[in-house]
């Protein structure tokens, strides 16, 4: 392995920090989905299309449920 070039230590904290993030399908939400929503349905349906699977822990009242069943009728479950 070779080194890349210099950077500053928050750049290098960012740009470790965008590689742990869950990977976000760019497809479009249902409009009967919330704002604060739509982050999680576009995770769920990346891990579903990617690992066949997607565990959505979200806190109490979050809306999990509605999340769900917009990535199923989105994917055509």
């Amino acid at each position: 392995m070779r080194p890349g070039p210099w950077a500053a230590p928050d750049a290098v904290a960012r740009a470790l920090a965008r590689g742990l993030l869950p990977e976000e399908d760019p497809c479009p939400a249902p409009e009967w989905l919330l704002a604060g929503q739509v982050r999680s349905f576009r995770r769920v349906v990346a891990a579903l299309r990617r690992y066949r699977g997607a565990l959505l822990a979200d806190p109490v009242g979050s809306g999990k449920t509605y999340v769900a069943l917009a990535a199923a009728a989105t994917l055509g479950a």
